[in-house]
């Protein structure tokens, strides 16, 4: 399918993200109720998507949009006002593959190959350009709300015992 904009699906307060999101060209669609169970069947736990992304050959979501500043996380809140990560693996087995992968030590030879220019023009044009959308995605998504949930915080600490 086509690349589309963002879209929010099933959550604990949807809302639509600012015009951004479009222009970091995400290749994601609402969530589905088929999609939901599918997430919950997968993680053990029933997520808040805003959107979900690619697809297996069975067409169950292999991962999907995650928001960071969501309070929820399994059905309880969380105290930390922030998550890491915009995007997240649903698939058992593709999570299974990219933490053997990691676990090799994969992502520290990539990016030591970066580091050390040992990279065509062309990966490195593709990697700051996958930065650059993902720096969007994260802006259309979070924008605002980071100093508001970090003040939020803050304020909660001060006040806890």
């Amino acid at each position: 399918g086509g690349t589309r904009s963002l879209r929010v699906g099933s959550g604990p307060s949807p809302r639509e993200p600012p015009a951004a999101a479009a222009e970091a060209r995400l290749a994601v669609g609402p969530v589905s109720a088929s999609d939901m169970g599918a997430l919950e069947r997968q993680l053990g736990y029933r997520p808040y998507p805003l959107a979900v992304g690619a697809r297996c050959v069975h067409g169950h979501p292999q991962a999907f949009v995650w928001d960071p500043l969501a309070r929820f996380h399994g059905g309880r809140a969380r105290r930390a006002p922030l998550d890491s990560g915009l995007f997240r693996l649903s698939c058992p087995l593709l999570v299974q593959a990219v933490d053997r992968w990691e676990a090799e030590g994969a992502v520290r030879q990539l990016q030591a190959e970066v580091d050390e220019g040992r990279v065509s023009e062309c990966s490195r044009a593709d990697l700051e350009e996958a930065n650059r959308r993902h720096a969007l995605a994260r802006r259309a998504l979070v924008g605002s709300r980071l100093e508001e949930a970090l003040q939020r915080s803050r304020e909660a600490d001060a006040a806890a015992p």
